[in-house]
């Protein structure tokens, strides 16, 4: 990874602050006026709550005040906003992501097993997807709804759903394949963190069909139906 890919820059385990001081955006902005680049993608956030992270472990126990959470929220606001701000001088066109939840992996239910403090994480986030939402209006931006589709997928934490159907095979959302992939059907990979193979596809279909600045999360019901 990030070998051969000139224009990816993309980093693990970033979050919205990393992400500004690598400079992955100014980085963005100059293949823009150096490279050509034609269009942009800023998919960034998830790991602001990785469930060993200080936020994901306040709200989940509930030790980080309303207030805590709001400052926390609009600093992830303002870090997107920066990011954005270096890229609108050049005119390329851009698509934001919202963020998904990683209370929905199999690793993270392992260790934070209470499902009613989990969708305080996720309601959380839901929250702060609804400002995305408002920054990509205001700035005409699309929208790559990448947590409208985990959230279609795989239902409230109260009610999760084990499995999803895709062309007459059972995927199993709620299981981690093996380190050699011997469980194919597994909704993620061995780790348990990261999507498996078939979700990736589900995810890649909700990037490309879009209808305005909204993404056609439709397109899952259709690969649910096949």
């Amino acid at each position: 990874r990030r070998s051969l890919y000139q224009h990816n820059w993309a980093r693990s385990d970033a979050d919205t602050t990393t992400l500004l001081s690598a400079g992955e955006h100014t980085g963005v902005a100059g293949d823009v006026t150096s490279e050509g680049v034609t269009h942009a993608v800023l998919f960034i956030g998830a790991n602001d709550f990785f469930p060993s992270g200080g936020a994901y472990i306040g709200i989940y126990f509930g030790t980080w005040s309303q207030a805590q959470i709001d400052s926390y929220l609009a600093q992830h606001v303002a870090n997107i906003n920066t990011a954005l701000n270096a890229l609108a001088p050049t005119g390329v066109p851009v698509l934001i992501a919202t963020i998904p939840d990683y209370g929905l992996a199999p690793a993270t239910q392992a260790f934070f097993t209470n499902a009613a403090s989990r969708q305080d994480v996720a309601d959380v986030i839901d929250d702060l997807n609804l400002q995305i939402h408002a920054i990509a209006e205001a700035r005409q931006l699309g929208v790559i709804d990448i947590n409208g589709a985990a959230e279609a997928i795989f239902g409230p934490h109260g009610s999760l759903k084990t499995s999803f159907e895709i062309g007459n095979i059972s995927i199993q959302l709620l299981q981690s394949d093996t380190t050699g992939g011997g469980n194919p059907t597994a909704g993620f990979v061995g780790d348990g963190i990261h999507p498996n193979t078939t979700l990736q596809g589900l995810l890649a279909n909700v990037i490309m069909p879009r209808h305005g600045n909204r993404c056609d999360v439709s397109a899952l019901d259709a690969e649910k139906a096949r």
